[in-house]
């Protein structure tokens, strides 16, 4: 895992986050326009919740033989109002007919267990600082 990211700001709207080998691409069209170059920021960290979710249950899955053929999840967040928080996620882990219904109450386990989640249950406080390059 990376200690930290850079970012730079490449175009008006666009974020570039840079962390290992990796380059991830986010931009923040004007007000109005929802087409963007690349996904908004706050659609990245909402898919970065279902990614890492999904990462935990397949690793459950394969851990334990079962088949990933028609697993798949989905998930959903209303925002409240006037502050737009999002109170809940809710996270649907769809499985096919066939799937051993002794596993289903563990893929709950398994997923309870994503580090973003975790992250955010914990609350972590936020600093800023303003730095002087050079």
């Amino acid at each position: 895992m990376w200690d930290e990211i850079s970012f730079t700001l490449p175009t008006p709207g666009r974020v570039d986050a840079h962390f290992g080998d990796f380059t991830v691409a986010s931009d923040h069209p004007p007000a109005g326009r929802r087409a963007g170059r690349a996904p908004e920021p706050f659609a990245l960290f909402l898919a970065s919740i279902g990614a890492c979710v999904a990462s935990f249950v397949a690793e459950y899955c394969r851990q334990h033989d079962l088949p990933l053929d028609g697993v798949r999840l989905v998930q959903r967040q209303a925002f409240a109002e006037p502050d737009h928080t999002i109170p809940e996620f809710a996270i649907d882990i769809v499985v096919p007919p066939g799937f051993p219904v002794a596993h289903r109450e563990e893929l709950i386990a398994a997923a309870s267990d994503c580090t973003v989640k975790r992250v955010m249950e914990a609350a972590p406080a936020f600093r800023f600082t303003v730095r002087v390059d050079g």
